[in-house]
């Protein structure tokens, strides 16, 4: 359980539980795949707008979950999985899914928490069928 995870990491590491916190908590939760702080913010309109985006930095600065890719003008993020993968991403409706990662795991001398992405677009079978 990934909000259980989060919320417990964040008692841990002496961080007040504010309702922004545990509801991006919860929020993660419930969604698989990237995810940007605009589609959390659509879904509790009562969330203030500074505040998901600073705790999507805190959760980013302890590598809970990590910037993906910057699409029209907005960073996407995903959480952290126990399986490195990718993702392709439909550039018309934004339908995202997880693509498996061939590449070997890099262990270079001098760093840690090595992170490596790979992001690919394309138009996805239900909006090519629109055409």
């Amino acid at each position: 359980m990934r909000a259980n995870y989060i919320i417990q990491f964040l008692k841990e590491k002496g961080f007040r539980l504010t309702e922004t916190r545990q509801s991006v908590a919860v929020w993660l939760e419930k969604n698989k795949g990237i995810f940007s702080a605009a589609q959390i913010m659509a879904e509790n309109k009562s969330l203030d707008k500074v505040s998901v985006y600073r705790t999507l930095e805190l959760l980013a600065r302890y590598d809970i979950i990590h910037p993906v890719q910057i699409i029209d003008d907005g960073q996407y993020y995903e959480v952290h999985e126990p399986k490195h993968h990718h993702h392709v991403m439909c550039v018309r409706c934004k339908d995202n899914q997880c693509v498996p990662c061939a590449v070997k795991e890099q262990k270079i001398k001098g760093f840690s928490r090595i992170h490596h992405t790979v992001f690919l677009t394309g138009i996805c079978s239900l909006c090519r069928s629109c055409n």
